[in-house]
């Protein structure tokens, strides 16, 4: 009558406990747990309570009291492996599951279970044996093949993972998880699509997944997706209640991008609200008021808050001597400031002070012997730091022609490339290194690496496209460290000692605007690889829904570099010159919006249309490009802050430039480009000359043809110039001789 008194009773306690009424399941179990200690359904029941409510020594009690009455039951040591696993406590952990396995050779939880246990300890070679055993029981196991896949992943061994994950979807299509962990893989191998594919097919079997909302508003932002990335940043807040602090950061940043700058300060500020010392959150504030298409009448006052905010966030980091406050630098690039036509040395040294401080500290616990070159008389090592390794504006306008031309018999190119994107291009810069390292992924790691190489000279195409090339610039990685024109402004960083610039684009007041010592290399200071076009279209069939004859005036900048203060220009040139089409390229969502409602009231104002006038296109290959140029009028340079490749590729295709010749090497670019042809003509001294220079080009036919005449007969000028990599070997050596 006992016996079946208990069953009743812990029948009560199970549905209570189906229920969630977990006190009154435990008192029920309890009361028969006094009455017969022996009993060995309750004391399992209890130790699932307690595992249920995290009561992690109370659970352990409990499964070796099972232990001791029932020997041979493996599922109490499973459980202990379990609980032991929860605590952080790997070694019991595998002991456990080790003991349940020799109970039941087939228990392939115990298996699973114990490889992750091994992979916490670092024991990677146990942990995929544990689970190859598992496949050997049941070779159409979702879990152990789903866990091969996490490993391998978090071994960085994606390729591995990958085949693994493809292995349990065939298993099961339904799991989420698993569809974006094989996400993540596709993301690091640098499959931008196939990330993208994962973590829709993840959110299409669960929309509320956490992880694949993140992760895909991560793949967007990198992938400058920007208005996409805020609506999975919103949709991941609220699943999580608006409680994340690396989401709020991430969120900060886009809408800063989007120049959202009071939204941006406020997701930063909730970060700092829920982890004080967010050092990432903290750092950005100040960069919230320097923004794309800050306007005019702004711009005074966003450079003077920035300046304030600057010395507020310096009080704040001496106060707060975070051990993670090298993981903000960088973290919000500064390259905004370049877009409006100040000279930024001042607030660059005032930053780059800052940082520099901050990674020469963190950098001395990391390297802890002195930096050294090579022993004389050996080739002179020369390192190049950066992300564009690969067909890029920066590879191609600055890089490419160095690592190829540079004398190997005097200088040994060593290769640090950052990022994961690879093309044709990388390959060829792997032959043409003496060594090229990637796919490293820590900071400290790069820094090691690069210190340890005993370069002679180390040289940053560009710092501030990726935030690691801030954190290491900052460093003293080698005795003479150079930046050179990528982003075409002075980093500020006093652990820069020169910067490689052009004789082209500088005068004899340049040296003021650079806290580097300023080299000017010879001419356009770049060997530019010209690009066979192969499918070009000449006719008008590709007319992109133009009219026939009508002039086609390309502006093919990112849209923020066109300033408020010169949309008058638009206008003037439109007014004198009738019917035309002025072709911008379609970026942000949010930055195109900001830009058509700024130029249609000003169009409005002037009596114009803007529909007429300006189109917006989506970005084309360079074939369609240069097909689009071939059949264009002019292309207007951006004031201010000028475009060198594109320029190129106008001079590559028979196209005339105006450009307006800036205060800065930033707004030199072009103008350098038309002098090097032998076309200083159509560089403006100022805006009214720039609206006549443009009118003329396309009034009258028979200078147009001139022009191009002599774009023609000199273009090839542009292209691999060896006086540039002459000019630099020069200044090398002597730097070498003289260290």
């Amino acid at each position: 009558m006992i016996e079946e008194k208990y069953i009743n009773e812990k029948k009560e306690a199970i549905e209570n406990f189906n229920k969630g009424n977990i006190l009154i399941a435990e008192n029920i179990l309890n009361e028969i747990h006094s009455k017969d200690t022996a009993d060995i359904n309750t004391i399992i029941l209890l130790s699932m309570i307690s595992i249920h409510n995290k009561e992690w020594n109370k659970a352990l009690l409990y499964l070796r009291k099972i232990q001791i009455l029932e020997p041979k039951n493996d599922s109490s040591y499973y459980n202990c492996g379990n609980v032991y696993q929860e605590i952080g406590e790997f070694e019991k952990s595998i002991e456990n599951y080790s003991k349940a396995i020799a109970i039941n050779k087939n228990n392939i939880d115990a298996y699973i279970n114990r490889s992750v246990a091994y992979n916490k300890i670092d024991r990677f070679k146990e942990a995929i044996e544990s689970l190859d055993s598992a496949i050997k029981i049941d070779n159409n196991n979702f879990e152990a093949f789903n866990a091969l896949g996490d490993i391998f992943a978090e071994k960085k061994k994606y390729s591995e993972a990958l085949h693994y994950y493809n292995k349990a979807i065939e298993m099961d299509n339904d799991m989420a998880d698993t569809h974006n962990n094989k996400g993540n893989v596709m993301r690091e191998l640098g499959e931008y699509n196939l990330a993208l594919t994962c973590y829709d097919k993840a959110l299409e079997l669960n929309n509320t997944h956490f992880s694949a909302n993140f992760n895909k508003a991560n793949l967007l932002r990198e992938n400058k997706q920007l208005d996409e990335s805020l609506i999975y940043l919103n949709k991941s807040l609220l699943i999580i209640n608006n409680n994340d602090e690396e989401i709020h950061c991430m969120k900060g940043q886009v809408l800063r991008e989007l120049s959202r700058g009071k939204e941006a300060r406020e997701s930063f500020e909730r970060a700092l609200e829920i982890n004080i010392l967010n050092v990432e959150a903290r750092w950005a504030i100040p960069f919230t008021y320097i923004l794309p298409f800050t306007k005019e009448e702004n711009i005074i006052r966003s450079r003077t808050q920035l300046i304030i905010e600057i010395n507020l966030l310096n009080q704040w980091i001496k106060k707060n001597q975070n051990h993670l406050l090298h993981e903000a630098v960088g973290s919000t690039p500064t390259f905004y400031l370049a877009y409006n036509e100040f000279n930024n040395k001042s607030i660059l040294k005032l930053i780059g002070g800052i940082c520099t401080e901050i990674m020469q500290k963190w950098s001395s616990e990391i390297i802890k012997e002195k930096v050294n070159s090579q022993i004389k008389n050996k080739k002179i090592q020369i390192g190049i730091v950066g992300e564009q390794i690969y067909d890029h504006s920066v590879w191609n306008a600055i890089t490419k022609g160095i690592v190829l031309n540079i004398n190997k018999e005097l200088f040994e190119i060593n290769i640090f490339k950052l990022g994961k994107k690879n093309d044709d291009e990388t390959a060829l810069a792997k032959i043409n290194s003496n060594t090229f390292i990637d796919g490293l992924n820590t900071l400290e790691e790069w820094c090691k690496t690069i210190s340890s190489q005993n370069l002679d000279i180390l040289i940053y195409p560009e710092i501030g496209m990726h935030p690691m090339t801030i954190q290491l610039a900052s460093m003293r990685l080698a005795p003479i460290q150079i930046a050179s024109w990528g982003h075409p402004e002075t980093t500020g960083l006093p652990t820069i000692d020169y910067f490689i610039s052009a004789e082209l684009f500088e005068d004899g007041n340049s040296v003021n605007n650079y806290s580097e010592k300023l080299i000017k290399l010879a001419n356009l200071g770049s060997y530019y690889y010209k690009k066979e076009s192969k499918n070009i279209k000449n006719d008008n069939s590709f007319q992109f829904g133009f009219e026939k004859n009508q002039p086609i005036l390309i502006c093919a900048g990112a849209l923020f570099k066109y300033l408020p203060e010169y949309d008058w220009i638009l206008i003037e040139i439109i007014n004198k010159i009738g019917k035309c089409k002025l072709i911008f390229f379609q970026q942000q969502n949010e930055w195109q919006k900001i830009l058509y409602e700024r130029l249609k009231l000003k169009f409005e104002h002037s009596g114009l249309n803007i529909e007429e006038y300006i189109t917006f296109i989506p970005f084309l290959n360079k074939d369609e490009f240069v097909s689009l140029l071939k059949i264009s009028t002019v292309y207007l340079d951006s004031i201010g802050f000028s475009g060198f490749n594109t320029a190129i590729t106008a001079i590559e295709s028979d196209l005339p430039i105006v450009t307006l010749k800036g205060k800065f090497m930033r707004g030199r670019l072009a103008a350098g480009v038309l002098k090097r042809v032998g076309l200083e003509e159509l560089v403006a001294k100022n805006d009214v000359e720039y609206v006549e220079i443009v009118c003329k080009l396309i009034k009258d036919v028979v200078y147009r043809r001139k022009v191009k005449e002599i774009i023609i007969s000199k273009r090839e000028i542009v292209f691999n110039d060896s006086e540039s990599i002459k000019s630099l070997e020069f200044f090398l050596k002597k730097l070498s001789v003289n260290k």
